[in-house]
């Protein structure tokens, strides 16, 4: 399980599921994260699990340095197959937490609907929504009467530190308070990393250290257990970057990623439970020991994205 750490008070104040309630302004807050292996274990005839993540859009009205979304094929996931991996996982795990994110999740036009139905198969579970913060403003009265009628606990996910930006989110927040909406602010723009590296054509390519043991140990995304559709990853990165080799979006090199076997729901509770068990992986050796920190995050321009995938196209037609 992830763990945030205030240290700006002077008693620590710890929070469960990447959740920070400290208030957004106060740039004195260091955040650390700090990894705990969960246990998985088996409850009712269901496996217990901290939390998992649900993507519901693929798209995003940002484009931050850090992340491969930028690289994605901008797309929604329809109510209708959301619903149908909520009931078919429901019956194989429990989780605490069930997030629902992006891209940017408020981008997608069905989310009341989504949220209704996360809300029926997952009556036991929490329901977490992780935002940037910005459409906050604009989303109809109707979607924030949803998220307080279901309980749903929203994360803002605070990417810059620019005045315009901060502004933005604080008036989220005074409308989120409005609603009687239980939120709080994940300080991303303090603990964001960078994915990968980009070589001299300009391709993203991972960092390949192959020191799997120590990047694993390492690792911030330990148990970022990830649903994509009918099948269950342990690590959210490898479920981004295994979709993005598939779809040509990524060269050669994340092959690894590809090369990973996910969990499907027809596998056994015992399968799945030695699967999420399980601690280092393969695709491990492509990650970084220490994955440089980005201390002024920004937003890429559309050509930077444009020449990024021109780049990868051209690495793929030569491999």
């Amino acid at each position: 399980m992830c763990k945030l750490i205030n240290k700006a008070t002077d008693q620590n104040i710890i929070e469960d599921y990447n959740f920070s309630r400290n208030n957004v302004l106060d740039e004195s807050t260091e955040t650390t994260v700090i990894n705990e292996v969960a246990s998985f274990e088996e409850v009712n005839g269901k496996i217990d699990i901290p939390k998992v993540r649900y993507i519901l859009s693929y798209s995003c009205n940002m484009q931050c340095e850090y992340c491969f979304f930028p690289l994605q094929e901008k797309r929604m996931c329809t109510r209708e197959e959301l619903a149908d991996s909520f009931e078919k996982w429901s019956a194989k795990i429990n989780p605490h937490v069930v997030t629902l994110y992006g891209g940017e999740p408020l981008l997608n036009p069905d989310i009341i609907g989504v949220v209704s139905d996360a809300h029926h198969y997952w009556q036991h579970s929490m329901l977490e929504i992780i935002t940037n913060g910005t459409l906050l403003l604009n989303v109809p009265d109707e979607v924030l009467r949803a998220f307080s009628e279901k309980n749903v606990y929203v994360t803002i996910s605070r990417h810059f530190r620019t005045q315009n930006y901060l502004d933005q989110i604080s008036q989220s927040l005074c409308r989120l308070r409005q609603f009687g909406i239980q939120h709080g602010i994940y300080k991303a723009d303090l603990l964001w990393r960078a994915l990968y590296a980009i070589d001299s054509e300009g391709v993203p390519i991972p960092y390949a250290e192959n020191k799997p043991q120590e990047a694993y140990a390492s690792c911030d995304g330990v148990n970022t257990t990830s649903i994509r559709g009918n099948y269950l990853y342990k690590c959210a990165n490898v479920a981004t970057c295994a979709e993005l080799v598939k779809n040509d979006l990524l060269s050669g090199e994340w092959k690894e990623f590809s090369a990973h076997k996910p969990m499907s729901y027809e596998n056994s509770i015992s399968e799945i439970r030695k699967y999420l068990k399980q601690g280092v992986i393969s695709a491990c050796s492509l990650c970084a020991v220490k994955i440089p920190e980005i201390h002024e995050p920004r937003q890429l321009t559309n050509n930077e994205v444009k020449k990024m995938k021109q780049a990868v196209q051209r690495r793929l037609g030569s491999q």
